[in-house]
């Protein structure tokens, strides 16, 4: 098999770089040569896939009448044998695009015509075009029939590798007019649209957001790409300079992607960004929504204190885990509340604890212990964690989570209002809003919800200083569990006494008499060290501290630890502010979880950790729960926070946060929030938020009919 991919695969793409390069005859040679092998080897291969053959309808191993009677094209669906491969049998079945099933297309196509290729075909059989017709309906033709029954993608799109040259190629050299007319053609639709959204595949992450522009474009500019074909292409499609640099706005001001759906989160990234220049030039980036992705965020902040929120709302980025309606909160480039991640349970690393270079790993000074993520499958433990709605700044009803994904019972979120977008410094952007209702996705796990919506509202001080207004409010059922989280140290807490313990958060919550979701209690499990209260006052919150730079690779030799940033980036804290709902419904319960990380990391005697791993404790958890409520009468929350990121050296700009009552004047009834925030610097903001037009008045006698309004002393 080594000897079929090398030989008979990759060295023929390297002839044709070469030719491309040099037109030396000699790999045009090569090319007549190997293809003649590689057309008949391939007309034999069976259908196969993770080392399992292909069988027909009578479960017997597929013939070759059989395979020639498949119904095709494929279009919506794969084909009643299912997705296989051939060129490669094994990791996932029927990727024929992605893992280049037709290496073989454009060298054929550029070297069919060459004089040296129709010498190897007339010394082999008497014929200078015997071997080109042996290639096209030998080798062309079952890769044509492959495409058109058992691609995985089908031909109505193939978001995981938008280049589809190899497969117009294909079209062309076999005239075939389902390739040439609808396969091409929809594979730069899909792309084009998944540029901005993401409706056609039901899938998000910005990995898949950059599946375009990071293979797509490149190839439409490159001179020796589709240029080559189309020279005028740019000229004549100007969307193409947009849309390149479309996924780079889902970058914060240090470089890391935003983590919204199925996104690697690693301990350290190399392109964690210290550039001042880059750095202050990514700060101008101002707030961005996708609303095909559901995904947006808001950006806030002068230099240095850059603030980025970001709200998840809609299906297609619930690829895999319980996130409708998810936050995820950065300062600085920081990720401080931060979302499960993709934590894949394939790339878990195995930890042999036994041998001495992994026992060194153990003495290794990260900032928490370091034990091992689960391997064994999608009902892993830690894959379960990492996409439950406990790591997701999300909310349960009566103990269940929104739609995991990969399942129909998924709702959509509705953007009801964006503001924003303005670069940074500009008129307008230091107000921004991102307002969103959600539909259907209770219902569709079987719970009745009457309201979800979540409001963020982005605030840049005078001074540059930042902060946040997160509402979210919420009817229906008699338990509501608001789990924030934050991948940090708990630095401060302004909470009352603890007045309990709990082992474990499912001792805190569950009980004997209530049927719960399996997968649930053991999430709860992994929340220890539990202490539960009551808030008291008008206010409570925590602080998270966490330093970026504390989590670079260590010396596999035992040397200390040198911080791979300077001094003063990366150190970042995170101000959790809580307003009191003031009904005594709720209760506080705090914890500490495992956070799934990507770890690379050398190890002595030339060994290496390069996966998943599972850092103790890593997550510092605080739980809103509420109970309360009828069928009829169901249990109505509005949690109302304030975040406010700051750097480590430096103080809350925050003086005190209070509640005003403001009284509605004229239009329907709907929920008003209006706060009043008190800063050091001497200056005071007074915010107000309707879910519907109307006006309202103030204690202080202030008047608006505005639906999000600041108001600056």
């Amino acid at each position: 098999h080594k000897r079929w991919l090398e030989q008979g695969c990759t060295l023929v793409k390297g002839s044709m770089d070469r030719f491309k390069e040099t037109a030396d005859p000699v790999h045009a040679h090569k090319i007549a040569v190997i293809l003649d092998r590689v057309a008949d080897t391939y007309y034999g291969l069976p259908l196969a896939a993770h080392h399992r053959l292909c069988n027909g309808r009578d479960g017997q191993p597929l013939t070759r009448a059989e395979w020639e009677a498949v119904p095709r094209p494929a279009i919506f669906e794969v084909s009643y044998l299912g997705a296989w491969s051939r060129r490669q049998p094994y990791s996932s079945p029927g990727w024929l695009n992605m893992l280049r099933e037709h290496i073989w297309v454009e060298p054929f196509a550029r070297v069919r015509h060459h004089p040296a290729f129709k010498e190897v075909s007339r010394q082999l059989y008497g014929d200078p075009e015997a071997l080109d017709r042996k290639i096209r309906t030998r080798l062309l033709r079952e890769l044509s029939m492959m495409f058109q029954s058992v691609f995985s993608q089908k031909l109505l799109h193939n978001y995981q590798e938008a280049i589809y040259i190899d497969l117009w190629l294909l079209g062309v050299l076999t005239e075939d007019p389902v390739l040439i007319s609808f396969a091409g053609p929809c594979q730069e639709l899909s792309m084009y649209n998944h540029t901005y959204q993401d409706g056609m595949n039901g899938e998000g992450a910005p990995n898949y957001q950059a599946m375009p522009g990071g293979y797509y474009y490149p190839v439409l500019k490159d001179p020796k790409g589709w240029l080559q074909y189309q020279p005028n292409f740019l000229e004549d499609n100007p969307f193409v300079w947009a849309a390149s640099a479309e996924m780079t706005r889902s970058e914060t001001v240090r470089g890391l992607s935003l983590e919204w759906g199925d996104q690697h989160q690693y301990a350290y990234a190399s392109n964690f960004l210290s550039d001042p220049a880059k750095v202050r030039e990514n700060e101008r980036r101002g707030s961005r929504n996708w609303p095909g992705y559901g995904v947006g965020v808001l950006r806030v902040g002068g230099h240095g204190h850059r603030q980025e929120v970001s709200l998840n709302y809609t299906r297609v980025t619930l690829h895999n885990a319980q996130d409708a309606l998810s936050l995820e909160c950065w300062f600085d480039g920081v990720p401080v509340m931060r979302r499960g991640g993709y934590a894949a349970w394939w790339h878990s690393a195995r930890l042999q604890w036994d041998r001495p270079e992994f026992q060194a790993l153990r003495g290794m000074d990260y900032p928490h212990p370091i034990e091992a993520a689960d391997g064994s499958g999608f009902n892993s433990w830690s894959w379960s964690w990492a996409h439950s709605a406990l790591n997701q700044n999300t909310l349960t009803v009566d103990d269940t989570g929104t739609g995991r994904g990969w399942g129909d019972n998924r709702g959509y979120g509705e953007c009801v209002t964006f503001k924003g977008g303005e670069a940074a410094g500009t008129p307008g952007s230091g107000f921004q809003v991102l307002d969103v209702r959600d539909h259907y996705s209770w219902s569709r796990v079987g719970k009745d919800v009457r309201d979800w919506r979540r409001t963020i509202v982005g605030v840049e001080g005078p001074d540059g200083r930042p902060y946040a207004l997160d509402i979210t409010h919420l009817v229906g059922g008699q338990r509501h569990a608001l789990y924030n989280q934050a991948w940090a140290t708990r630095a401060e807490a302004q909470l009352p006494p603890a007045t309990g313990q709990a082992a474990d958060l499912a001792q805190a919550i569950l009980d004997a008499e209530t049927p719960t979701d399996a997968a649930l209690a053991r999430d709860l499990a992994r929340v220890r060290a539990v202490e539960r209260t009551r808030p008291t006052g008008e206010l409570y919150g925590v602080t998270w501290r966490q330093d970026y730079g504390a989590w670079g690779p260590r010396d596999p030799d035992g040397k200390p630890y040198q911080r791979p940033l300077p001094e003063d980036a990366g150190k970042v804290r995170l101000r959790f502010i809580a307003l009191n709902q003031g009904d005594g419904r709720t209760e506080l319960l705090s914890g500490k979880g495992p956070w799934i990380g990507w770890l690379r990391q050398p190890l002595p005697d030339g060994q290496r950790v390069n996966g998943n791993v599972a850092f103790t404790d890593a997550r510092d958890i605080l739980v809103e729960s509420r109970t309360g409520g009828t069928p009829e009468a169901p249990l109505q929350s509005a949690f109302v926070h304030v975040l406010e990121g700051f750097r480590d050296d430096e103080s809350s700009a925050i003086a005190g946060v209070e509640r005003l009552e403001a009284t509605s004047l004229a239009g329907p009834a709907r929920q008003i929030t209006a706060l009043r925030l008190r800063f050091t610097a001497g200056h005071t903001d007074t915010l107000i938020v309707q879910s519907e037009p109307g006006t309202v008045r103030l204690p202080d006698g202030t008047e608006t009919d505005a639906r999000y309004a600041l108001l600056r002393h």
